[in-house]
């Protein structure tokens, strides 16, 4: 196969585009061309094309032979032409017939400065350089070429290894990078430092062989608009003395250096980096190319470094061509960091060449102490004095039974925000950390009498009530009714000694309230992140009957239905259903943003992101329930 190649610069400026070419025999060859030399599976030089200009995100270089051909490849290449425009090219090939071939190019050029948009498709690789340096000179405005100028006499013949050159290089509006080839090879290859864009002078070293050498000088500016100068020089066979000139040029074959995707790790074995601990990414990279990487170096940086710290970066000083290394990143979470995605971007280069790597970006997880739904509370819009709230957390039990691992966590959010958000007084917040039975019984009533201590609370017609509650509930296992667990009782006493929701439900329904919610994260399987609570038992087929569990003026919200668990939320450190119910109420529920949440919108948020997260995280279902007798309740008002 001879692919039909474009030279690196063209004539007088540089390609667009060279990567898609077409054989005699109709076979497809994706390949990129620097100069005359057509690389494929080899990716030497890729971040050299176009002045150092073109940042390949390239999904991959791919060829196809005789016996492994492909029907439709897709490959992407990012270009950023400063920060006013960004070119972005997308090939698609697609299969057409024997032996005839389509190539369809679609080009997208996105001015970011002004926000306007340029699109067009193209089969005629002519036609598509053109149709982009036309459109791109009018995205930047008319532009004149980059300017360069020698500033020293250079002489025909000299006697030593290297001369120095003093350039002079001057731009309209933004020089890009310059190079210096001798007899068709690169000895120099550099971008211009950012603040000397528009006029950028230097001494380069040029290193010459014995005999005749071509210098050859190349200056681009971000519009790929060039200039360029040559020059003959004749080296004797003289001293070789370097004193005449600087320090000699390193001319050999520069290594190529590429980051492969990482992976993160701590002493917990967790996906999340906690406040207050370390961990590790670690990353491989590898030298693709032909010369020998020497003396190697590696930088991380996180993007919010006040929150997360790059304490040390290790990875090895060396790499020969095809050789691998690990390079390890270690990080440090500060006390006062969020739960939320950061990103840990790696540059590695090789300073005896000065090859660097395409920067490889990696995303951890942080985990705060506290999750979102904990700190910075919606305020208060009026305070509801006469309102009544029971708030809940069983986390330890007792009789061998799993603790609830955030159920405390999860109280004391919800009394929070009740206090903060809602209005509640403190005083007529009854709140209760790892309630007994008799405490279940003291607030609520029993199933003789219904008249605890909450029904003193209310003021009839008047009083708005909550309750919430988190911990384990238990199945009835010979009649699959459900009960909330109290900490002091085991679950195989659960029919004498649990405290039923029947009995729950019928005593909120005969409160003189003005309106009821109760919010229970719990679920009746018997089944729980560590495991069944009722020993030999399987999980339970619990029948939740509206008619028994919906509140008669109010809602209702269960975490889950039927046999399902309900799950702990690590990531937040909360009940997932407790999380989303609360993130809902504090303002993500409220679909048409008219700051009001209504029953419906909760109903849809919670019905919507607790089943989603509980498969993506853990492969199984978890439905919530909500109950209600209006619809269009307003549950919180955030104006």
């Amino acid at each position: 196969m001879n692919p039909e190649t474009i030279s690196e610069f063209g004539t007088h400026r540089p390609n667009w585009f060279d990567i898609v070419n077409k054989s005699q025999d109709a076979d497809w060859k994706i390949s990129i061309s620097s100069k005359t030399k057509v690389i494929d599976r080899d990716t030497e030089g890729l971040n050299q094309i176009l002045m150092g200009t073109l940042q390949l995100g390239v999904a991959g270089i791919i060829s196809s032979d005789e016996d492994n051909d492909f029907n439709k490849t897709l490959v992407t290449i990012n270009f950023s032409a400063g920060s006013l425009a960004l070119l972005r090219g997308t090939y698609l090939l697609t299969t057409t017939g024997e032996p005839k071939r389509k190539t369809v190019r679609t080009i997208i050029i996105s001015d970011l400065l002004n926000g306007e948009l340029y699109t067009k498709k193209f089969t005629n690789i002519e036609k598509l350089s053109k149709w982009t340096e036309k459109t791109m000179r009018k995205a930047r405005g008319d532009r004149k070429s980059a300017f360069l100028k020698v500033k020293n006499d250079v002489p025909d013949k000299v006697d030593y290894n290297q001369i120095s050159l003093e350039l002079d290089m001057k731009d309209d509006v933004e020089l890009a990078a310059y190079k210096i080839y001798v007899n068709g090879k690169k000895v120099t290859s550099k971008l211009i430092p950012q603040g000397n864009r528009l006029e950028y002078s230097i001494v380069e070293s040029v290193p010459l062989q014995i005999g005749f050498n071509e210098v050859e000088i190349k200056v681009a500016d971000w519009s790929a608009q060039l200039d360029e100068k040559k020059f003959q020089i004749f080296r004797t066979r003289g001293t070789g003395d370097n004193s005449k000139s600087p320090q000699i040029v390193n001319t050999e074959v520069p290594p190529l250096l590429t980051i492969r995707p990482g992976k993160y790790q701590d002493r917990n074995d967790s996906e999340y980096l906690d406040a207050g601990e370390s961990g590790i990414v670690s990353f491989t990279i590898r030298n693709e190319g032909h010369g020998r990487a020497k003396n190697i170096r590696a930088v991380a940086v996180s993007s919010d470094p006040s929150s997360i710290t790059v304490s040390k970066v290790r990875y090895p000083n060396e790499l020969s061509p095809g050789d691998s290394g690990k390079v390890k990143v270690l990080l440090f979470a500060s006390s006062g960091v969020k739960t939320q995605e950061q990103e840990i971007t790696l540059r590695v280069e090789d300073l005896f060449t000065e090859s660097t790597a395409l920067p490889m970006k990696f995303t951890i997880l942080s985990r705060g102490r506290y999750s979102d739904i904990d700190i910075e509370f919606p305020g208060a819009r009026l305070r509801n004095h006469s309102a009544v709230a029971v708030v809940i957390g069983n986390g330890e039990y007792e009789h061998e039974v799993p603790n609830v691992k955030y159920a405390t966590r999860d109280a004391q959010t919800v009394r929070d925000y009740l206090h903060n958000t809602l209005g509640y007084s403190s005083s007529n917040i009854i709140y209760k950390e790892n309630a007994t039975l008799s405490t279940l019984r003291s607030v609520f009533g029993s199933s003789d009498n219904y008249q605890g201590r909450l029904y003193d609370y209310v003021i009839p017609g008047k009083t708005d009530v909550f309750v919430y509650y988190s911990g384990h509930g238990a199945p009835d296992v010979e009649h699959g009714t459900s009960y909330l667990l109290p900490v002091n009782v085991s679950p195989d006493d659960i029919t004498t000694n649990g405290y039923a929701m029947e009995t729950l439900v019928n005593n909120l329904n005969r409160l003189p309230a003005r309106s009821t919610t109760l919010i229970v994260d719990a679920c009746f399987s018997g089944n729980t992140e560590s495991g069944m609570i009722i020993k030999g038992a399987s999980p339970v087929n619990i029948r939740l009957r509206e008619s028994e569990l919906a509140l008669r003026k109010g809602t209702t919200l269960y975490a889950s239905r039927g046999n399902q668990m309900a799950s702990w939320f690590d990531r937040e450190k909360h009940g997932l259903f407790t999380y989303y119910v609360i993130k809902g109420l504090r303002g993500a529920a409220d679909k048409n943003r008219d700051k009001k949440i209504t029953v419906s919108e909760l109903k849809e948020y919670v019905e919507t992101y607790v089943p989603s997260m509980a498969r993506r995280t853990w492969g199984r279902n978890q439905n919530p329930v909500v109950l209600y007798s209006d619809k269009d309740d307003v549950m919180v008002d955030l104006r």
